[in-house]
């Protein structure tokens, strides 16, 4: 992963499907963190997830 970007993971309902998407801009990961804490189901949407495969 490059130094500019964060990872952000979330698990899809059982444990064992994490998916984790490479976001650089900061508002959108803020937009991301507010939205999970408000219980807002659109901000999945808002990302290209991918599963992790472990």
């Amino acid at each position: 992963m490059r130094a500019d970007r964060f990872a952000l993971e979330h698990r899809e309902g059982l444990p064992d499907r994490p998916c984790r998407v490479e976001v650089s801009d900061q508002a959108r990961i803020a937009r991301a963190f507010t939205g999970f804490a408000a219980g807002d189901d659109d901000r999945r949407r808002e990302f290209d997830k991918q599963p992790i495969r472990r």
